[in-house]
């Protein structure tokens, strides 16, 4: 089964997402059996989640709702692996599989994220170029009991792309940025490049017209602006951008027909 053609279906891709739970069997023993069926299977790509806890309640994960081999298997509800570290394990031990291998998704506010790019950006080293970035707001439960500032999450996300940016585009330089939540100041990021790991482009943001595809972006009033842009890979539920977006940029989802150039938009955070 090739990733360009599976089922039948020429230029469909299909990746693998794993929880990244810990068992009773071993850490890492049901990620590295994911990613063994992914590798054989032929998939495209391999995805791991970033949590500190899990998103199912403790109440379901008992015999009487999961059954009592897969209770004994996860006997912790949230015990889960850190995905970074994870996938660095994965890159090491099998390199002879070709997946590209993905966060879905990284908090743009529980890790900092100038450590969020060298973490990707060693990822991308070690796998010549198959590591794919993906970065969301997270979720209040994974955030607030720990500390971290729940606040205006969206904009924390839209900063953080942009300060990620702003190091992977500097060649070893000095950078200085202003930001409301991760200013830098001669701050230096010097990793060999490979070139960045993708920008991916969520496909209910995706906007197809006579003119090509466009992106309905917002500016700083919150007014709607259609964009063209050039697309790259198909990821599934998500398109590579070449060209069109910039760091930072905020783009509306699921826009429809209600949605104009030139409209005011109130932005909400996806649930």
């Amino acid at each position: 089964m090739a990733p360009s053609s599976v089922g039948g279906v020429s230029g469909l891709r299909v990746g693998l997402g794993d929880q990244l739970f810990y068992t009773g069997l071993g850490s890492m023993a049901m990620t590295r059996a994911n990613f063994f069926a992914a590798a054989a299977t032929g998939v495209d790509s391999f995805w791991v989640p970033d949590h500190l806890n899990s998103l199912l309640p403790r109440s379901i994960m008992t015999p009487k709702y999961i059954g009592s081999t897969a209770a004994k298997l996860m006997p912790r509800a949230d015990a889960v692996n850190e995905p970074w570290t994870a996938l660095g394990y994965l890159a090491a031990k099998n390199r002879f599989a070709r997946l590209r291998l993905g966060t879905s998704v990284t908090d743009a506010g529980r890790r900092n994220p100038a450590v969020t790019a060298q973490a990707a950006a060693t990822l991308h080293l070690m796998t010549r170029g198959r590591a794919i970035l993906g970065m969301g707001t997270g979720e209040r439960e994974g955030n607030e009991p720990y500390g971290v500032d729940w606040s205006k999450p969206v904009g924390r996300l839209v900063e953080a792309l942009a300060t990620i940016r702003a190091l992977w585009d500097s060649p070893g330089e000095l950078v200085t940025r202003d930001s409301p939540f991760f200013p830098l100041h001669n701050a230096i990021f010097d990793l060999p490049p490979t070139g960045a790991p993708p920008v991916l482009l969520p496909a209910n943001g995706l906007v197809i017209r006579l003119a090509g595809p466009q992106v309905v972006v917002l500016d700083k009033d919150n007014v709607a602006h259609f964009r063209s842009i050039v697309l790259g890979r198909d990821l599934g539920t998500a398109t590579e951008v070449v060209s069109g977006l910039n760091p930072g940029d905020l783009i509306v989802l699921s826009p429809g027909d209600a949605v104009t150039d030139g409209a005011k938009v109130e932005p909400q955070i996806q649930k």
